[in-house]
C-alpha cells in the first residue's frame, strides 16, 4: 500500500483559535487546517536534537504468556529512544501467573513488574499508574503487540515539538511468524497495514478502533472521568482528554505491530450504553424540521419522496417546501398541491445550489433537510434518526445511509482527498457489509455527506451563506460540509437513517453537454478552494473501499 509521508492529524476542540506554535515546530510543519483540525507533516528523518522526553511504558496483563512478553520486551529493548522505563502490571493474576511474571521481570532490563493482584477496574489501574509512572509521558502497549524501533522516539518528537498534543495514537502493522523488520522498519512478511480514522468521538464510543498503543501526557491521569469506564486504558485516556477539550492526535504511520492471529483490534463491537463525549447536551426541545425538495416534474418520484417525508417522524413537526424548477406535467402540480406546505417557483438555467438556497430562505424550522426528489425514506422514523445527533451542540450537519435501487450501499459518507478528489467509500458493497472498523454501519464523524439527504442547523446554514451558487451541479454539498467543519462544528452520518436514492434521475432531461461542462468547472473550483486538504488522505475513511 502506497502511503503519504506521516501526518499528525491534530484535533484541538477548545473554543477560540488554538495556539500557532505547533505548525512551525521542529520536525513538524503545517500542511493544512480545517476548523478544529490541524494537519502537520512529519519529517520521518528528523531526530529531536534538544531534550528528550522521558516515557513510562505500561503493559497491563490479565494472563501471562512469556513468549509474547519476550517478543514485546525485545522490541522495547531495541528502541532508539534512550529515556524510557517499562512497567508490566498483572491484573487479577493467579499464583502461577504471578510467579511467571516475576521471573520474567528478573531478566528484563529497565523493567518493573507488579505482581500483586490489581482489582477494582480501570480506576485501580489508573491509581497504580499514577504512583509508578514518574515520566512526563505515559504510553500503553498490549502484551500481544510489538513496537517499531522508532516508536518511542516518534512519540518523544511529537510531544516535544507540538505543545498542543495531549494524547496520541497511530496506525498499525500486522505480521506473521516471529516479529522482525527490515531497514525501512517494515515487519518481515507483513500480513497487513491498518490505517485508522482520525479521532472520531462518536465512533470511539461504539467501536474500539484505536488499537493498543496510545501515548499521552502524564497530567491526563489526573483528569476526571466523565463516565463509567469502558474498553482499554488507552481509550479511557482518550475519552478523558476529549471530555476536557484536550488535543488528540492521530499519526498516519504505524508505531506498533501485532500478530495477525491475535484478537482483532479493530472489530465491530457495539457499546449500546456508551458515554457521550461529543459536547454539551442541551435539554431536548421539539424542533420543526423544514424539508427542502427541489424538483422538475418526475411526479411519481416526487410523490414517493414526499409520502415518505410525511410518514418519516413520530411527532416532530415537519414543514415541506418544494422548489419547483419549471415543471410542466399536470401530475407534478397535483403532487405538489397534495403534499407541499410551501411552493417556490424558480426559472432560468439549472443551478442546484440556487434552488436549495431559495428553499432554505423560506424555511421556518430550526433544522433544514436538503432532500433530492428521487429519494425515499426506508427506515422507521427516519427523519427522527436524522435529527437525533443534533442533541450534541457540536454537530452542524447529519447525513444518512443511502442505498441503490438494488439495496447495495450508495453513500455512507464522502471521503475527500486520498485516491481521488472525492469518493464514496463502500459504494456497491452489500447493505449488510461486515466491515471490520464498523465504518459503514456506525454513527460517526465524516469529512462530508451528500446533499441528496443532508440535515443542517438552519442558523448555521444561513451564517455560512448557504450553498455556494458558483457550483452549478456538483461539489456544493461537500464544500458546505467543509465550511461547517471550518466553523468548528462536525459533520455526522447516522446509518440508522436509511433512504433509497435513484441518483440523478431528476437530471435525465437536462442538456448533458451543458451539465458535463458545468461539472468540469465545479471540479476545478473545488480543487482550487480546497487544494491543501485534498492533497492528503481523508480524515476518517482512510483504507475504506471507494467507489
Amino acid at each position: 500500500m502506497t502511503r503519504e509521508l506521516p501526518t499528525l492529524r491534530l484535533w484541538l476542540p477548545a473554543a477560540g483559535e488554538p495556539p500557532t506554535g505547533a505548525p512551525s515546530a521542529a520536525g513538524a510543519r503545517a500542511a493544512t487546517r480545517l476548523g478544529a483540525w490541524r494537519l502537520l507533516q512529519i519529517d520521518p528523518e528528523f531526530v529531536l536534537p534538544a531534550r528528550t522526553v522521558g516515557i513510562s511504558l505500561i503493559t497491563p496483563v490479565t494472563s501471562v504468556n512469556v513468549e509474547q512478553l519476550r517478543s514485546l520486551g525485545k522490541s522495547v529493548s531495541g528502541q532508539t529512544h534512550p529515556t524510557w522505563r517499562w512497567l508490566v502490571i498483572g491484573i487479577g493474576l493467579g499464583p502461577e501467573d504471578r510467579q511467571k511474571l516475576a521471573a520474567f521481570g528478573h531478566h528484563q532490563p529497565r523493567t518493573t513488574v507488579v505482581t500483586d493482584p490489581v482489582s477494582g477496574g480501570s480506576e485501580a489501574l489508573w491509581t497504580l499508574v499514577r504512583s509508578q509512572a514518574a515520566s512526563e509521558l505515559v504510553a500503553f502497549a498490549d502484551a500481544t503487540d510489538c513496537l517499531m524501533p522508532h516508536a518511542l522516539s516518534r512519540v518523544s518528537l511529537l510531544f516535544g515539538s507540538v505543545p498542543e498534543l495531549d494524547v496520541l495514537y497511530a496506525d498499525e502493522f500486522t505480521y506473521v511468524g516471529e516479529f522482525a523488520y527490515d531497514h525501512a522498519c517494515v515487519p518481515n512478511a507483513p500480513a497487513g497495514y491498518l490505517p485508522k480514522p482520525a479521532w472520531s468521538p462518536l465512533l470511539a464510543q461504539r467501536v474500539p478502533y484505536l488499537g493498543h498503543f496510545v501515548a499521552f501526557r502524564r497530567q491526563i491521569l489526573d483528569l476526571p472521568k466523565s463516565h463509567d469506564s469502558v474498553g482499554t486504558a488507552g481509550l479511557d485516556a482518550l475519552i478523558r482528554a476529549a471530555s476536557s477539550s484536550r488535543g488528540i492526535g492521530h499519526l498516519t504511520e504505524p508505531l506498533s505491530a501485532r500478530p495477525v492471529d491475535s484478537p482483532q483490534v479493530i472489530r465491530s463491537v457495539r457499546r449500546e450504553e456508551a458515554p457521550v463525549v461529543t459536547g454539551r447536551q442541551p435539554q431536548r426541545a421539539d424542533r420543526t424540521i423544514s424539508v427542502v425538495v427541489p424538483t422538475k416534474d418526475h411526479a411519481a418520484d416526487l410523490e414517493r419522496c414526499l409520502r415518505s417525508v410525511r410518514s418519516g417522524t413520530q411527532g416532530l413537526p415537519v414543514e415541506v417546501i418544494v422548489v419547483d424548477h419549471e415543471s410542466t406535467e399536470p401530475a407534478t402540480a397535483r403532487v405538489i398541491a397534495d403534499f407541499a406546505d410551501k411552493v417556490i417557483r424558480q426559472e432560468g438555467d439549472f443551478n442546484f445550489s440556487r434552488l436549495v438556497n431559495a428553499g432554505v430562505a423560506r424555511a421556518d424550522g430550526q433544522l433544514v433537510v436538503l432532500l433530492n426528489n428521487d429519494t425515499e425514506g426506508l427506515s422507521e422514523a427516519w427523519l427522527d434518526q436524522l435529527a437525533s445527533p443534533f442533541a450534541s451542540s457540536r454537530v452542524g450537519a447529519v447525513g444518512a445511509l443511502l442505498l441503490e435501487v438494488d439495496d447495495c450501499i450508495q453513500h455512507t459518507g464522502i471521503a475527500v482527498g486520498g485516491s481521488g478528489l472525492t469518493t464514496h467509500p463502500y459504494r456497491g458493497a452489500p447493505r449488510e457489509l461486515d466491515d471490520p472498523p464498523g465504518l459503514a454501519r456506525d454513527i460517526r464523524e465524516v469529512t462530508a455527506a451528500t446533499g441528496a439527504c443532508l440535515a443542517v442547523r438552519r442558523d448555521v446554514y444561513l451564517d455560512l451563506g448557504g450553498m455556494d451558487e458558483e457550483y452549478l451541479v456538483h461539489y456544493q454539498d461537500v464544500d458546505l460540509c467543509l465550511r461547517i467543519w471550518d466553523a468548528r462544528l462536525s459533520v455526522v452520518v447516522n446509518p440508522a437513517c436509511v433512504l433509497r436514492h435513484k441518483e440523478s434521475s431528476s437530471l435525465h432531461q437536462a442538456d448533458w453537454t451543458t451539465i458535463s461542462a458545468h461539472s468540469r468547472r465545479d471540479r476545478t473550483r473545488f480543487r482550487e478552494r480546497w487544494a491543501s486538504l485534498v492533497a492528503h488522505d481523508d480524515l476518517f475513511l482512510r483504507g475504506a473501499g471507494a467507489g
